[in-house]
């Protein structure tokens, strides 16, 4: 037992010991190469046979169990084609595994030395090599039918690829593949390196993970730097997860999945396969996609992708996507395109919302010059959308930039020709900063607009546009102009269009159009400016409005070529407180022809003409530097000069001459907006030219009749000015000549024959000036140099002497007065007559001992009485010490002026002294006024020169100063002051600002009103305050002791002329007291009562008043006033007119208001105790005097236009009518009648009817004469009267006539005749004229039945009415109150003139009892009696003063006969009454 068990252990052992030798040997034997050979010739047909793949190795070795090595494994697919070799191919395998997991085998590890891959699609098939090769592995390891349930997995837990390769190729589709473009469809990777994990085969899936895979395509230099991903491909999906690609540049993350139906649709790539990716802060640079999108190429530069793609290539979505590019540029939105990779035929919609570029970023995408003209836009943020294809979209968007806010929607179609590419859509701008835009910030701001736009082409030469827009604001030169309007086309370089502005403070439309074709574009427009405020428009710093129409036609680049025409047309300027400016027509032209250019400017202001050869810009600027390079010898040393002109060139090259003219037709309007102070006689001519060679010659020329400057006035004179210096050289020459006849020099008396002649020679100026006193020896000659020294100036004075009232003043010779820096220094200074001298000595200078010094010593002030229109006595002894100014000033002056007189009133002897205290920064002043013995002013304080607010603290004292001292202050308003002021006054503040405070007591007060030539007096109280003058209740007095009551308050504003407000309320005051002068628009004498004011300052018064007229009123009208040829200004402009000129400034002081100095504003309430006159033509005696009632508004702007508006109704009067000196009759105007004012004082209307009554023999127009020549009856003479009727227009009215006859014995003979000849003149027109001829020229009727001699009685009869006239006027002037008209009849010298003469005599008793007598002293019979002597006779009495209610009572002779017959004769007499109501209305209902 023992021994069968030991012999069963041994069989056993032995067994295995078997075992294990057989398979060591088995193993010793494959590792035999020939073995291994032997075995892969054996296993690789069988593998081929499975799989269906030609496989071929070239050896295996087994290394272990565990771990087999293949070596040249090649694999070809069914078409013969090598798609797989590998070099060897090391598998490491757990043998187990193997061989009992049965249908899911996998291998430890695999690692491949150079594997070649090769994808093909077959040419006729399109199918893929791999994916037969897949489905053949899978039935190899999932023999027989197929079941449910999954399929066998094969798995490659590790692996790595060494240096292997991989090639794609698409027989069916031709290569497109070059060094720069890589085609998916052709592509071949080299040198590919990677770890692979958990790589599997299951199914028609296969999947592995990658780890910084590299490879490399050689010919687009696409090199994958390294790839992590997990890579899943199967038959309808391929997958990137994980994704971390780099490559080259560039780096995508996250995710890429690809779906497809099958692995054919890779042909279709584009439109079959949809792609789904995740990128997060993925990178691509433009140059590494370029290889993919050629296009790509030209957008250089890293671009950042975030967000999510879906879509086939052909209809690719991109969500929520993110694309930062450049430096901070970044676009966020959804994104959609159909028809890639066509881009031409791709639709996109974008929608893109907080996006940001910035202009740098885009230099890849646009030029550089619009990348730099972008630049000026800074940031942009926007949002926005786009939609349609790169040639025919549809875009809309919002953009806040650096310059503002924009919004569009716009669409476009492009073609191939961008001429012919359309486009229209709508732009809007807010705050849109143009001007920046076009560097043009200091004229243009913000813009606010909404526009249309439609049109084709981009180019200037192509485009047509028509654009239509609205802008709400628009800012241009710090003015917002709104509501302008644009409409316009441009076709192709030509604009034609319509600009309206509809400003507040611009009102213009323009048309027409601009045509940039020409070499030089052409500028055709028309318009008009309806309204325009330049100075709101800032375009003026004063207030100034324009309406014009306008036409320019000029063609121009820039001012140096401008040519053409341009015509301004019915144009007004206007400026606050000026008459406007019209300028009828103003044109401009400039000509071009080769180098020579011609330039005018007309107007009926001013012409203006320059030719020659020169171009503007050049002229302007030598003309700048030339007067620089003047400017220099007074502002700058000679070192600093040097310096100057070293650092400059001397250009010599461009040559040219300028010659102009410029007429001033009429430039006082121009000059008094813009240069109020200058003015010149019309028809003034400069003529000049300018000459640029080596030198510039500068020539000026002109004669002007009249030339004002400021207070200087030069009547006929000359001036003359030449200058040449070499530009960029210190080389000067010029010369000066002015001279004029007559003179009235500011504040001088008038002078003559001045002459001014200056020669600048290099550092020199030699200079006379001579002028003499008008009428009288009076002269000075001053004569000169004025030299540039190294370190500064100098002036001296050499043969220079004044005659002044017969006594010689001369000028020390060895005089200098020099200025180094900041030093002043006079030497030998002196002027002086006898014991008189006027000295400056010493010097101004950083050297505090020494000393300037001014002396006046025993100066006669009437020395300067030649000189001053102001006349001034007394003895000046003055001194002013200077010392030490730059540091610690020291400053001491003293004054004594002895019997000092102002005109003809004495004021007295002032001293005073004033030192300054350098420490305190003040000057004492301490001045006293001495008159008679008395103290009548002190004045004592302190000035603080460097305070900016309280620079006075002064007292002063008054004590019965007599007020006359004030009259130079109140020239032009009051004159004649007279009266005492005591009181005491606080005056603080600045010298241009002194608040006074305090009160003054006036005493014996005088003054007289100039304007209106009345004077008034007062005694009360004066109260200053802070820049006021107040006066309180004041009672003043005219000179027949008449009163009122006044307020006055004078305000004394900063930097403007004291405003007066003077209220007064009138009580049967003298106000108007006026004589005729040749320019008066009424004179006479004035006694109103009610209010009245007066506002304003003396060179803008507005006096106002609702008055009344009183008793005692006389109010002139001259109709036939002179007509002044220039009553502006208190200066003529004509040289015939210079010694009216000289003799009014000769005479003493007058009340003149200045131009536009004055305005009334008068309601003026007529009552018939005025008396008024209208005079036609004084002359000749046409006359008209009236009584009556009337309410008339009496104005007088400050342009000098004087209206009149109102009615006045003529209660009573008489109108003397003349003609060529033939007829002088004067007519009673009947009550009823009325003149009219409507504005013009010379246009009045007239309704007035009056009667001239002629006394004369009816026999000529009886029409049976037989025996009745001697008839008592027949030789009287009756009343026959002509009556005139005015109407319309006052000076030329329309006049008819009208004779009546009345009072005649109602015989039947003279019945039948009168009622005859009434008849006749009614229907024939020429017979009443005739009749009416008659009886003016020669007192009597004519026959109408023929005969028209003039007997030798009528000349007597006139001479017998001038007689009676003449007697009128006599007893007229001898009491105002009486009237008296006396008419001796028209006949003969003879018996009969008792029978003819007529006595009318009226006496007003208090302005309102009138008491009337009329009428002859004869009856028809030629007999008299009591009541015949009586007369007839009227008693008119005025219930109310004013005459609207009177009362009338009258008594009339009527002589009758009964029967018709001379035998009855008697005289009847009729008495009647009236009560009478008068009143005037401008309405007859409401109110």
């Amino acid at each position: 037992m023992i021994k069968a068990t030991k012999i069963f252990a041994k069989s056993i052992l032995y067994g295995l010991v078997g075992i294990f030798l057989l398979f060591f040997v088995t193993v010793l034997l494959l590792r035999v190469p020939s073995n291994q050979t032997l075995l892969a010739q054996y296993f690789a047909p069988k593998i081929e046979k499975a799989i269906g793949y030609p496989l071929t190795v070239r050896a295996i070795q087994l290394k272990f169990f565990d771990e087999i090595s293949f070596w040249g494994l090649r694999v070809k697919d069914p078409w013969g084609k090598e798609m797989v070799y590998i070099e060897r191919l090391d598998v490491n395998f757990n043998l187990s595994d193997l061989l009992f997991k049965g249908s899911n085998p996998h291998l430890d590890y695999a690692r491949l030395y150079q594997p070649k891959v090769h994808l093909i699609f077959e040419k006729k098939s399109g199918k893929m090599n791999l994916d037969e090769f897949i489905l053949r592995i899978d039935h190899w390891l999932n023999p027989g039918p197929s079941v449910a349930g999954p399929s066998s997995k094969f798995e490659i837990l590790d692996a790595e690829v060494v240096d292997g390769s991989f090639m794609l190729d698409d027989q069916q589709i031709k290569s497109e593949a070059t060094a720069r473009h890589f085609d998916l469809n052709h592509l071949i990777f080299t040198h590919i390196n990677a770890k692979v994990k958990d790589f599997y085969v299951q199914g028609d899936t296969l999947g592995l993970q990658t780890i910084g895979l590299k490879a490399l395509d050689p010919m687009t230099g696409l090199n994958i730097k390294a790839l992590d991903t997990k890579f899943m491909y199967a038959d309808k999906q391929m997958r990137f997860d994980q994704l971390n690609l780099f490559f080259n540049d560039s780096q995508i993350k996250n995710q890429i999945v690809f779906d497809y139906t099958s692995t054919k649709d890779f042909k279709f790539w584009n439109k079959k396969v949809r792609m789904k990716a995740y990128f997060d802060n993925s990178q691509i640079r433009g140059e590494d996609l370029g290889r993919f999108v050629s296009d790509m190429y030209q957008y250089k530069g890293m671009y950042k992708l975030k967000g999510n793609l879906e879509g086939p290539v052909a209809r690719l979505n991109l969500k929520n996507f993110e694309m930062a590019f450049g430096s901070k540029s970044v676009l966020r939105g959804d994104f959609s395109f159909k028809g890639l990779p066509e881009i031409d035929k791709t639709v996109m919609d974008f929608d893109m919302v907080n996006s940001l570029f910035h202009p740098q970023d885009l230099q890849v995408f646009l030029s550089k010059s619009a990348v730099e003209k972008m630049n000026i836009l800074g940031p942009v943020s926007f949002g926005g959308k786009f939609s349609g294809t790169n040639k025919d979209f549809s875009t809309s968007g919002k953009l806040n930039t650096g310059l503002g806010y924009m919004e569009g929607d716009v669409m476009m179609n492009l073609s191939d020709s961008m001429a012919f590419s359309k486009y229209q859509g709508k732009l809007k701008l807010k705050k849109f900063k143009l001007g920046k835009l076009f560097s043009l910030e200091e004229y243009l701001g913000t813009v606010d607009l909404e526009a249309q736009v439609k049109g084709s082409g981009f180019s200037s030469n192509s485009a047509k546009v028509d654009f239509d827009g609205q802008v709400s604001e628009i800012n241009i030169k710090r003015y917002a102009y709104r509501r302008v309007s644009l409409k316009g086309n441009l076709q192709r370089q030509l604009f034609k269009g319509l600009v309206s502005v509809k400003d507040s403070n611009l009102l213009a439309q323009m048309s027409g159009e601009i045509n940039l074709r020409q070499e030089k574009p052409i500028y055709n427009l028309e318009g008009r400016i309806d309204h325009v405020d330049l100075g709101r428009l800032k375009i003026t710093d004063t207030p100034m409005q324009l309406v014009s129409d306008f036409q320019v036609n000029i063609a121009m680049n820039d001012l140096d070529d401008l040519e053409g025409k341009a015509i301004f047309s019915e144009a007004i300027l206007g400026t606050p407180k000026k008459m406007d400016l019209p300028i009828h027509l103003l044109t401009f032209s400039s000509d071009l022809k080769g180098a020579k250019r011609r330039y005018r400017l007309n107007s009926d202001l001013i012409s203006v003409e320059a030719e020659g050869d020169f171009v503007p810009s050049q002229l302007q600027k030598d003309m700048g530097q030339l007067w620089e390079e003047y400017t220099l010898y007074f502002t700058k040393n000679e070192s600093e000069r040097a310096a100057y002109y070293a650092a400059k060139t001397h250009e010599t090259s461009r040559k040219y001459v300028s010659d102009f003219t410029v007429i001033c037709h009429d430039a006082k309007p121009i000059l008094t907006r813009w240069f109020p102070t200058i003015d010149l006689a019309k028809n003034t001519v400069f003529s000049g030219s300018v000459n640029k060679g080596r030198s510039v010659s500068l020539s000026l020329e002109s004669y002007p009749d009249t030339l004002v400057l400021g207070g200087y006035k030069f009547y006929q004179s000359i001036f003359s000015f030449q200058s040449s210096k070499f530009l960029g050289g210190p080389e000067v020459s010029s010369s000066l000549v002015f001279q004029s006849r007559r003179q009235h020099l500011n504040f001088l008396t008038p002078t003559e024959n001045l002459k001014l002649d200056g020669l600048w020679d290099q550092d020199r100026i030699n200079f006379e000036l001579d002028f003499k006193q008008q009428g009288d020896d009076n002269s000075a000659h001053l004569g000169g140099v004025w030299r540039f020294e190294k370190d500064g100036l100098s002036l001296r004075f050499k043969d220079t002497y004044l005659r002044i009232l017969g006594q010689d003043w001369a000028v020390d010779p060895e005089n200098k007065i020099s200025i180094q820096g900041k030093e002043l220094n006079a030497e030998h200074f002196l002027i002086s007559n006898q014991k008189q001298s006027i000295a400056l000595q010493g010097s101004l200078s950083m050297d505090s001992t020494e000393t300037l010094r001014l002396r006046a010593n025993k100066f006669q002030l009437g020395t300067l009485a030649p000189l001053f229109s102001l006349k001034v006595q007394g003895e000046l002894n003055a001194e002013i010490n200077i010392q030490d100014w730059y540091q610690h000033t020291r400053l001491d002056t003293w004054l004594l002026v002895d019997s000092l007189r102002l005109n003809t009133f004495y004021i007295g002897n002032l001293q005073g002294v004033g030192t300054y205290n350098a420490d305190l920064k003040t000057m004492d002043l301490n001045y006293h006024l001495n008159r008679l013995g008395e103290s009548v002013m002190e004045v004592d304080g302190t000035y603080k020169p460097f305070e900016t607010r309280n620079k006075l603290d002064v007292t002063a004292e008054l004590n019965k100063t007599n007020l006359s001292i004030l009259e130079p202050f109140t020239q032009g308003v009051f004159s004649g002051l007279a009266g005492d002021a005591s009181g005491k006054l606080k005056v603080r503040g600045t010298l241009n600002d002194p608040d006074i405070e305090g009160k003054i007591v006036l005493q014996k007060a005088k003054l007289f009103f100039d304007y209106l030539k009345t004077s008034m007096a007062f005694s009360d109280t004066v109260e200053f305050k802070t820049r006021q003058i107040i006066g309180r209740n004041w009672k003043i007095s005219d000179p027949e002791g008449n009163t009122a009551k006044l307020n006055a308050n004078f305000i004394f504003p900063i930097g403007s002329p004291f405003e007066m407000n003077i209220e007064a309320n009138l009580n049967r005051f003298k106000l108007l007291n006026t004589q005729r002068d040749p320019t008066s628009f009424y004179y006479g004498t004035g006694y109103t009562s009610g209010p009245m004011s007066i506002r304003g300052t003396v060179h803008d018064l507005l006096i106002t008043a609702d008055l009344k007229s009183e008793k005692g009123t006389r109010l002139y009208i001259p109709l036939d006033r002179e007509s002044s040829t220039d009553n502006e200004e208190d200066y003529e402009f004509f040289s015939k007119s210079l010694q009216v000129d000289v003799n009014a400034v000769n005479q003493q002081l007058t009340s003149k208001l200045k131009e536009g100095g004055i305005s009334l504003d008068l309601d003026l309430a007529f009552t018939p105790e005025a008396y008024g006159e209208v005079q036609i033509d004084k002359k000749k005696g046409d006359l008209m005097r009236i009584y009556g009632t009337g309410n008339i508004n009496m104005t007088l702007d400050k342009k000098g236009q004087f209206r009149m508006i109102g009615d006045y109704a003529i209660d009573q009067g008489d109108y003397t009518f003349t003609l060529q000196n033939l007829i002088n009759k004067r007519f009673a105007i009947q009550r009823g009648s009325k003149i009219s004012w409507t504005g013009d004082p010379l246009e009045a209307n007239v309704n007035i009817k009056a009667i001239y009554t002629q006394y004369a023999s009816l026999f000529p127009i009886l029409l049976d004469t037989t025996n009745k020549s001697n008839l008592p009856e027949f030789k009287r003479r009756y009343p026959v009267d002509v009556t005139i009727n005015l109407q319309n227009r006052l000076l030329s009215p329309n006049i008819s006539f009208d004779i009546g006859i009345r009072d005649y014995p109602k015989d039947v003979h003279l019945n039948g005749a009168v009622t005859a000849f009434t008849n006749r003149i009614k229907t024939d027109e020429q017979e009443l004229t005739r009749q009416v001829s008659n009886v003016l020229l020669f007192g009597q009727l004519v026959s109408p039945f023929g005969g028209s001699g003039i007997a030798l009685g009528s000349l007597v009869g006139n001479f017998t009415e001038m007689l009676s006239n003449q007697l009128s006027n006599l007893a007229s002037q001898i009491n105002k109150d009486l009237n008296i008209d006396v008419y001796l009849g028209g006949g003969n010298l003879n018996q009969d003139i008792l029978s003819n003469l007529q006595l009318r005599a009226s006496y007003n008793m208090n302005d309102r009892l009138r008491i009337t007598r009329s009428g002859g002293f004869t009856d028809a019979r030629n007999q008299t009696s009591p009541l015949i002597l009586l007369g007839d006779w009227a008693l008119e009495y005025f219930v109310k003063r004013d005459g609207s209610l009177r009362l009338k009572t009258y008594n009339r002779n009527v002589q009758t006969t009964l029967l018709g017959s001379l035998n009855s004769y008697q005289i009847n007499q009729t008495i009647g009454a009236s009560l009478l109501y008068n009143r005037s209305f401008n309405k007859l209902f409401g109110k």
